[in-house]
């Protein structure tokens, strides 16, 4: 879900700002509307997300069975969340069955192949966006 929110973005922003830049002439000023225009949609589009994260996200029922579910298997991480979404769990403070955190190398050596595939991404990224800069100064 991670990377395909990711490849998602990555479009979406792609598609707006060849959006906006088709929008407006060549010139010096209607470049500078079109980039206007794609940092105006793209924060209203930021906002909406912050807004429907703060107040729609924890009242879905499919959110609120996996927070339940992750709490009764001991996850402490998402008692805020399930609080705030009105879900009461009951935590027993003698529970055995826990499991120690894991450090961050074995969390790393589980996962190899998704660092290796952000980590190919980033680069790819990062690489077109100075030629990117260089061709429109």
């Amino acid at each position: 879900s991670f990377f395909a929110g990711l490849a998602a973005s990555g479009a979406l922003t792609s598609g707006l700002r060849l959006i906006t830049k088709a929008a407006f002439d060549k010139t010096s000023h209607g470049l500078r509307k079109g980039v206007v225009l794609f940092l105006a949609i793209s924060t209203f589009l930021e906002f909406l997300c912050i807004f429907l994260y703060a107040f729609v996200f924890a009242k879905l029922p499919i959110v609120k069975h996996f927070r339940r579910k992750a709490a009764l298997e001991g996850s402490t991480t998402v008692a805020a969340d399930l609080a705030a979404a009105g879900i009461r769990t009951s935590h027993s403070e003698n529970d055995d069955a826990k499991q120690e955190r894991l450090s961050n190398k074995q969390l790393l050596m589980q996962n190899i192949d998704y660092a290796i595939d952000l980590y190919l991404i980033y680069v790819l990224t990062l690489s077109i966006f100075p030629g990117f800069l260089y061709e429109n100064t």
